[in-house]
Order: C-alpha cells, then structure tokens, then sequence
C-alpha cells in the first residue's frame, strides 16, 4: 500500500516522461497482478472486506490517472486546416471595407459628365468627391488707341431714376442732362403697377459716363437713383 501512495504521489508531479509513465503503469500491472495472486492464495481465509475493497479502488484510480496523464503528454493540438469549415470561413472571411479598399486601391474614376472625379477612399471608407472647375472664356477688350477704319460702339448702362415730380417728362428730364453739360442715350418713362405721386424713368447711358450720373451732385437734393436691375 506504501508502494501505490508513493507512485501516486510521483503522479501528481507536473514533469513525468513518456518512459516514467510506461515503467509506472507496468509496476501497477505487476502490483495488480500480485494482489490477485495473494486474493486467490488467501481466499481460504477471512479478510476484512472493507480493506480489500479500498485496495481495489485505489489500484483502478492509479490506472486511471496514469492513462490521463499518458494522453495530456501526447495530446497535439489540431491545425486550422483540420477544423471544420464553420470555422475556418469565419477567420478568413472578408468585410465590406476590404473589399471596398481592395478594389479601389490609389485610383482614381472620371464620370462621363466630367464635372466630378473620384479620389482615393480615406480610412472611413468614404469616397471623397472633388468638382471640377470649368475654364469659363473670359471677354477681353481691346487697348490700342490708333485711329483705324475699324469703329467700335461703345458700351451702355442703364440707370434708375425716381421720385420726379409728375409734370417731369422724358423730353424735361433730357434738357436737364444737357445742361449739365452731359448727354444720353435714351429716356423712358416706366409704367407705374400702382397709382403713385411720383414719375419714374429708366435712363440709357454709355458706359464711361456712369461714373458721373451716379454720382450724389449731379441730380437734385431728394432725387432717387440707382442702377437700373
């Protein structure tokens, strides 16, 4: 009994070899075996059944834990390759955003209108959109100021002019432009929406003149003026 306590103790050793665990498990075959023999030698005799029986049970433990300890030493873990499929498709299975990325990696997508293009996606996944600005013809005039055949006409604005008194009318309001000492285009007499107290006129004028009719002294104290929208 010694004997088996002490070899279980060995066994509750975490560093056991393959070859201590082959010699312990043909030393509790040789134990078992011999305990047999003396059960059949004194079977004429009276034994205490309780002391047998534990005798029994402690030889069958010590089988036990020998066989678990043999497998923990042997036991190998599987590779990935060997897992069932569930598994293996859920490591490597790919997300929206790898697939998105992969398929879009430093390029660049010009639409058929080629008012946009698509850049590269950022670390969020979105793509980033860019307006293309149009190179829009700017007029140019032109500066030389020899005398040629080539005659130009010159440039008009429009100006706003009210709160003239109704008995103004366009041809009053002209000799008033003349005697300033200026001229204009044309003059015209707006139609009012809505009865008013007042006259108002739309005044064509050429384009280097506007400084001077919307200039504050060239009209009356009280007179209205703008350019004409």
């Amino acid at each position: 009994m010694n004997y088996i306590k002490a070899e279980l103790q060995a066994l509750r050793s975490d560093n056991v070899t393959r070859s201590e665990l082959n010699e312990m498990e043909s030393k509790i075959s040789h134990q078992t075996t011999k305990l047999q023999a003396n059960k059949k030698q004194n079977s004429g005799r009276k034994q205490d059944p309780q002391q047998s029986q534990t005798a029994h049970d402690l030889s069958i433990q010590h089988m036990h834990q020998a066989t678990e300890r043999e497998n923990a030493c042997t036991k190998v873990a599987k590779p990935v390759s060997q897992r069932n499929n569930q598994t293996v498709k859920s490591l490597f299975e790919p997300q929206y955003r790898d697939i998105l990325v992969a398929t879009s990696t430093s390029q660049r997508f010009k639409l058929d209108s080629g008012n946009r293009i698509l850049k590269d996606i950022n670390e969020d996944g979105f793509t980033t959109v860019v307006h293309k600005k149009h190179n829009r013809s700017k007029n140019m005039r032109g500066s030389s100021e020899t005398c040629t055949k080539l005659k130009v006409v010159e440039s008009t604005c429009t100006i706003y002019v009210s709160r003239v008194r109704k008995e103004v009318s366009e041809s009053s309001l002209m000799d008033y432009i003349k005697d300033k000492g200026e001229n204009c285009v044309t003059i015209e007499l707006l139609k009012q929406y809505r009865e008013t107290t007042f006259n108002s006129f739309k005044i064509v004028i050429p384009m280097s003149k506007a400084n001077i009719f919307l200039s504050p002294d060239f009209w009356p104290k009280g007179l209205v003026f703008r350019r004409f929208k």
